[in-house]
């Protein structure tokens, strides 16, 4: 009667123990929805999902409720009041409509700074990342541009109609500077019109360049309002700010050690030597900077190896298709066809080679779906690579909770470009990949050749590879007759935001330096009781004081712990070079002459149609009911756009029995 008791009672516990993780499951699920719901699609500003509506009506209804709070009682009083000789009542509501604005725009200027700052510690908090964070920063630049410009417009219209228009440009001693907010008001238009998605694809130089007047706008909108009245919205600014100024620090290192090659499909791959201690994640992305190429030109590229690598390098897979990429391909062919003369030229790029970043998502999120479809157009194939890699690696491990089933579906224009999958060779990082009972991980491959059909066999080209040992011999930096062994190489810097006890060092000693420098200022320099009675300091110059303790705080206060840092860098760089070393020129496949398979060869290629979302999407459900997938999409908008809207229309379907969560990989500025 005791055992049966026992039982009876381990049976109850072990019960609740699964309605509790069944509960839990569907807050969990209901938690990722929030975040991965597509509610709308082809709309002029993208994919929207849940957690973009979210944050548009957060941001609107604030933005709202400030001015209205401040509007409201102004109208109340002005009618009130006795009207004023000369200046009609509809005047004065106009002129306060357009003064309430103006003291809402702090919070639109604070909340559209956040997001912009790439290793900003906010987003990093919330796991957001910068490619999605851009988004935000978008759609409330587009809305804080509008402010500036109804701000500008209501007030233009209270001077004509009191027919003072010079107050458009009056520069008071002090109150409000109107010919500094005219400078502001018209570089936020700039930066708008310069932004909206024709110009922006079309002419992308033009809206980079263009979009550095935010120091313009900026600086002069403080002059305008005066520092008090956005004070208290500094917060992001500054850490923007500082998120700049380590940026500018980190990129001031020429990455040198660099090995190129260009695959059969076309692509350009870069091997590039990271520093001892340098993090990254599996889906992170770079800038990469060529100075022989361009020096202000910086571009993002998707990371294609795997953190677990014990390598010491980045990969990164650059296909050939604007003029910067394609001067790049072109360089690599050359220097490389034109071996014979490597001595005396030298590589465009293996000594000035600078790179900022990483960035990306805090986490690999991708690992809490045990289910993943992997959606792919072209290049953007990249990303893929490394999860792949790194799924590898990580069942070689022999790690727990991993995705066990993941689908590949990639779609090109030339069935070429599919010789990119050869760089993979599974066996290599997994000797146990290919027997599923045992190893317990699926890989699934469609391609899709939606252009020219082959004729005859793939139509690749040759690889051409420019080895690292060649590279660096030709810049004299291999002390060691150990082939492979690097000595003076310099890596991409550990100098980044991912190093979270020097980023709180630097963001404390940066605003304790601000706060402190100010208040120097203020009791030495623009105190009231300094002034002479009846007078004010002068508006101008205090806020100029107030950009000056920025400046020290960030650069001199900031700089001294960067300076530290870099020290500390070195230090383990130097303490590490004795075993710093290169075993084989690559572990991905060198492409010539191999025999083993690759990823290539488990590849089902369909010829000349696209992929119906819809109908894989049910298929990959029915094999996995009850269960969560995981959607990740890397390519043009229209593909994402019918990504999106089939795991909509199968999460609405379903009732979310057997959900796709939709992420989007695809970065875009």
């Amino acid at each position: 009667m005791g055992k049966l008791q026992t039982r009876s009672h381990k049976f109850s516990v072990v019960s609740r123990v699964r309605c509790s993780s069944r509960e839990q499951s569907m807050v969990v699920r209901l938690y990722r929805a929030i975040w991965t719901q597509p509610l709308f699609v082809k709309t002029p500003i993208g994919v929207i999902t849940f957690i973009d509506i979210v944050v548009i009506v957060i941001v609107f209804v604030c933005a709202a409720w400030i001015w209205g709070k401040l509007l409201v009682p102004q109208f109340i009083a002005i009618d009130a009041a006795k009207p004023k000789k000369g200046i009609p009542k509809w005047a004065l509501k106009w002129d306060k409509t357009s003064d309430m604005l103006g003291r809402a725009l702090p919070f639109t200027i604070a909340v559209l700074f956040i997001p912009v700052a790439r290793g900003s510690p906010i987003l990093r908090l919330i796991d957001v990342p910068f490619e999605q964070a851009v988004k935000y920063h978008r759609w409330i630049g587009y809305l804080t541009v509008l402010l500036v410009f109804v701000h500008g417009a209501t007030y233009g219209v209270y001077a004509g109609a009191i027919h003072k228009i010079e107050l458009l440009i009056e520069w008071p001693y002090s109150g409000c500077n109107n010919l500094a907010g005219t400078i502001s008001c018209v570089a936020a238009i700039i930066m708008g019109f310069t932004s909206i998605p024709y110009v922006r694809s079309r002419h992308f130089n033009t809206f980079f360049t263009m979009h550095h007047l935010y120091l313009i706008f900026f600086a002069f909108y403080v002059f305008h309002v005066d520092w008090n009245h956005v004070g208290q919205s500094m917060g992001p600014v500054i850490l923007f700010f500082i998120d700049r100024f380590l940026r500018m620090v980190q990129s001031r290192r020429q990455v040198t050690g660099v090995s190129a090659r260009i695959l059969p499909s076309g692509l350009v791959e870069l091997k590039i030597p990271r520093q001892p201690g340098f993090k990254y994640n599996t889906l992170s992305f770079l800038y990469l900077n060529i100075p022989g190429i361009s020096r202000l030109q910086w571009h993002p590229f998707s990371t294609s190896s795997s953190p677990l690598d014990d390598d010491n390098e980045v990969s990164v897979h650059i296909k050939p298709l604007g003029d910067w990429t394609t001067v790049l391909h072109n360089n690599i062919a050359a220097k490389s066809v034109n071996d014979a003369k490597l001595s005396t030229t030298g590589c465009p790029f293996a000594l000035k080679l600078q790179a900022e970043g990483p960035y990306g998502h805090e986490t690999n999120y991708f690992l809490r779906y045990r289910n993943l479809i992997l959606v792919a157009g072209g290049a953007g194939v990249t990303p893929y690579l490394a999860m792949i890699h790194d799924l590898l690696k990580r069942h070689q491990l022999q790690q727990e909770g991993l995705p066990t089933n993941v689908q590949l579906i990639w779609c090109v224009r030339r069935r070429s470009e599919l010789a990119t999958l050869q760089t993979i060779i599974p066996s290599h990082i997994y000797p146990g990949y290919g027997y599923q009972q045992s190893t317990g991980f699926a890989l699934n491959i469609q391609a899709y050749v939606t252009g020219e059909a082959a004729t005859g066999g793939q139509d690749e080209v040759p690889m051409i590879e420019m080895s690292r040992t060649k590279i660096i011999r030709n810049l004299g930096t291999i002390d060691s007759p150990q082939k492979g062994v690097i000595s003076n190489h310099k890596g991409i810097s550990t100098i980044n935001s991912y190093q979270n006890l020097w980023m709180i060092a630097l963001i404390l000693a940066s605003m304790t330096g601000f706060v402190l420098v100010s208040a120097l200022f203020y009791n030495y320099v623009t105190a009231p009781k300094l002034q002479p009675k009846g007078q004010k300091y002068n508006m101008a110059m205090e806020t100029l004081l107030h950009f000056v303790s920025l400046f020290v705080g960030i650069v001199i206060c900031g700089g001294s712990v960067i300076f530290f840092w870099i020290s500390t860098e070195s230090s383990s760089r130097t303490a590490s070079e004795s075993s710093a070393g290169y075993g084989p020129e690559s572990k991905i496949a060198d492409l010539e002459g191999n025999e083993e398979s690759t990823l290539l060869d488990s590849c089902i290629v369909t010829e000349g149609s696209r992929p119906q979302f819809q109908e894989l999407f049910n298929e990959f459900a029915e094999k996995h009911e009850g269960e969560e997938v995981g959607v990740l999409v890397c390519g043009p908008e229209s593909l994402q756009e019918s990504v999106a809207a089939a795991c909509r229309s199968r999460n609405f379907a379903s009732l979310m029995k057997t959900p796709f969560h939709y992420h989007s990989v695809s970065f875009d500025l």
